[in-house]
């Protein structure tokens, strides 16, 4: 089952990355939920720490999560191989917007 999921806006890097995230499931067949809710609390996980590597303490970010789940972690005929991306882009925040530097 293909997934992904993520942020609307730009949130704090100490926000609730959880309630931050806004899923939506392509298919939904029996037995993959389990594997879907593993993935996807993985990647959240993840990238909570990825996102202290981004940007500055007080910037915001913008989080892509998807991937693809198999019923139980497993092959599944005609299905593809399980996969996560994760893609954390800093914003800035919105204060510290005006105080972006400019390229000379």
């Amino acid at each position: 089952m293909s997934w992904s999921a993520s942020t609307p806006d730009a949130i704090a890097k100490d926000s609730d990355f959880d309630a931050g995230i806004a899923g939506t499931v392509q298919q939904h067949p029996d037995g993959v939920t389990a594997a879907y809710n593993e993935q996807l609390a993985a990647a959240i996980e993840a990238a909570k720490t990825l996102a202290a590597a981004v940007g500055r303490p007080d910037d915001h970010v913008h989080l892509h999560l998807s991937g693809h789940a198999n019923p139980e972690h497993a092959p599944y005929e005609g299905w593809s191989d399980e996969t996560i991306t994760i893609t954390v882009s800093m914003r800035p925040a919105p204060r510290q917007a005006a105080k972006t530097r400019k390229r000379r």
